[in-house]
This record gives structure tokens, sequence and C-alpha cells, in this order.
């Protein structure tokens, strides 16, 4: 399975995707036991997409489709083998980025602004002052997967809806809170902590794109910064709230695309992706959140014939600019995946980490 996931792709040759069923045994750990006589049959089936042909959202789509053909094939249903979409170029985004910046040579002023507040970001990592980094000669990446309770979901969410911000926001908010709290108790205390994240955002939202037909990888990647304070649970919803409007601020305002021109603005002449991305990267963000949720995946598990028990994301993210991923997916269940680089984190640490996310997400939903 590792083989399959971290090979490299033939980008010139192809194929750009790979997948492989894997039968399980008996002795196999079974994730829901209560229809297993009702489904004995127990399969393993590993997608590997290069990134630049899916994203998340195609990557669920793809699966999704690929349950039904499954169900129909079983129940004798003709199977529909037209064109199920098509793959669509980047020049959709590469025109909003054309506008916004001869926006931005109208208005010196703003270009100076932007400028300035991403020079001023001055990052250090909360979790290597805490923790410092192992030394580890060969890196690679594990995870943490946890299928998380409904009924506190459900109330987190109502939480969140009460006061005017979205689950994402308001898990967002939750993984600060329990980094704040993680790295007090290793001993780094203070008043105030910048908690800088990276967030995964469709860029189809911007150009009207519908994840169903626009196939490729259509995602950029936005960051923010919240000065968070030591006691944060005290006025949690309060913090959340401010969280909120800032970043819809800025999703409103094309922040992820000026943050991606300004940056290549600011690249060496000589720069190259190979070059940069061949050994671990400097550390940027306290960690990346993915949250990925389209209520037509929410019930891809109610078939007569079969029936998916659990789901698993992988991530490689060794050579990136954080240490950690938080990545949920909501279909059925909601799945809480924490991925971390093995060259930048302990699994001790990974785990005080993953674990203080979701005792600070059952405290708050059951208050």
């Amino acid at each position: 399975m590792m083989r399959l996931v971290t090979s490299r792709f033939d980008l010139e040759n192809g194929p750009l995707w790979r997948a492989r069923l894997m039968p399980c045994g008996p002795a196999d750990p079974y994730p829901v036991p209560h229809i297993k006589n009702q489904f004995p049959h127990q399969y393993i089936l590993i997608f590997s997409f290069c990134h630049s042909t899916a994203d998340g959202m195609i990557t669920l789509m793809v699966f999704s489709l690929i349950m039904k053909f499954l169900q129909d094939f079983m129940k004798g249903v003709p199977i529909d083998d037209g064109q199920l979409g098509k793959i669509v170029s980047h020049s959709h985004s590469e025109q909003i980025e054309k506008m916004l910046m001869e926006d931005l040579k109208k208005d010196p002023e703003r270009f100076d602004t932007l400028q300035r507040d991403l020079a001023d970001k001055q990052f250090k990592s909360l979790l290597d002052e805490a923790f410092g980094v192992p030394e580890v000669t060969h890196p690679t990446v594990e995870s943490i997967h946890t299928v998380m309770d409904k009924s506190t979901v459900d109330k987190f969410m109502r939480k969140c809806r009460n006061v005017g911000i979205t689950f994402n926001s308001g898990f967002t908010c939750v993984i600060n809170t329990a980094l704040v709290e993680l790295v007090q108790e290793a001993g780094v205390v203070r008043d105030m902590y910048r908690v800088t994240s990276r967030h995964v955002i469709d860029e189809r939202r911007y150009w009207g794109g519908d994840p169903f037909k626009d196939f490729g990888c259509h995602v950029g990647a936005m960051s923010h910064s919240m000065v968070t304070p030591h006691n944060i649970r005290q006025n949690f919803w309060e913090y959340a709230k401010v969280f909120g409007k800032e970043f819809r601020e800025k999703l409103r305002g094309n922040y992820h695309f000026f943050e991606r021109i300004l940056k290549a603005r600011s690249l060496p002449k000589d720069f190259t992706y190979d070059s940069y991305y061949a050994t671990p990267p400097p550390l940027l963000y306290d960690y990346l959140i993915s949250y990925m949720y389209n209520s037509n995946f929410s019930r891809i598990e109610l078939y007569d014939h079969l029936h998916l028990t659990d789901f698993r994301s992988y991530v490689l993210i060794h050579n990136c600019e954080y240490s950690n991923q938080h990545t949920i997916l909501t279909l059925h269940d909601t799945f809480y995946e924490f991925t971390y680089s093995t060259g930048r984190m302990t699994q001790e640490t990974a785990q005080k980490f993953h674990d203080k996310v979701l005792t600070v997400l059952n405290d708050l939903a059951n208050i």
C-alpha cells in the first residue's frame, strides 16, 4: 500500500492515477461489527491520484461514482459509460490573478500594504519551540485516524451555527486552542500566542466551477494568523466569531490569490520548485486544515449490496511548509485524519496534539 501511494507518476506517459483492490482476511479488524453478518466480505480499495489531475473534491466524486457502479453491477443494472466530466485548465484562475495584478498596479498603496502584511509575518513554530525537532534521517508521513463521535460533532455544529460561523472556522479555532494548551503544558508559557494556519480553498467558487464536471486540481491555499490568548476557552466563541469574520473577509477579498501573486514576485530568478522541495523547506505555518464536505457525498454508503465502513486520506507532507495536516471529511460519519511528518514531529507529540483536539472539541460541544 505504501509503495502504491508514494511511487512517483510518469507525467509524460501516464497513467496519472492508480487503484488496487485488496481482500481482507478473517482476522482483519471490521470497523462496523454490527453489519458483518449482512456484509461478510471485506475489501480495501486504494486510490492514488497525481495531484495535478484531482483535488479532494474530485477524489470524493470519483470514489462515489465507483461505489455506484459496483452497486449497479451487483444489481444487474446497466452502467452508464458516458462522459462524466472533463479536465479543465487553470486558465480561469490565471485570468483572475491577471485581473487582480492589473488592479494592484493601479493602486500602489494597497500593493505596498499587502507586501508589508506578508513580510511582517515572522513565523516561529510553536511545536518546535515546545518540543524541538526530532533527528530523523529518512522522514516519512504517518497519520492518526479517528471516526468522530456523531453526537459531539452535531452539538458543535449547532453551536457554530448559533454564533454565525461555519464548522470549518469553529474547528480551526478548536485546533488553535488545542495547540496553545499543548505548548503551555510543555512549558512555553506567555499571555498571547500567534497561531498561523493554512487553509485549502476550492477556487471553483470564484469562477462558477462544478466539482462534478470540472476535473483537475483547482485548489489554492490561504494563510491566516490569529493572536490567541493563553486562556482562550474562557472566551472561545467570541474568538471564533472574530476568526470567522476575518476569514470570510479574506475569502471575499481574493486574499489567497494576492498571496500567490506576491509570493511569485518575491522568488529569485533561478527559483525552481524541484530544488525548493528537494529537502524539507522552512516551516511557514503551524498546521494545514482541509475540510471536505458536499451533501451529495453524505449518503454514498447506503446501498443494498455494499457498505462503506471506513475512509482514510493519506497525504505526503514530509516536504511541505507545515509539520501536520488536519483533514476533516464528512460522509455518513465525520472522519478526522491527523497527518504528520516524522521529520518534524515525534509520534508522541502527534498523539498528544490529536488527543488534545478531540478533548477540546468534546468539552466545548458539551458545555
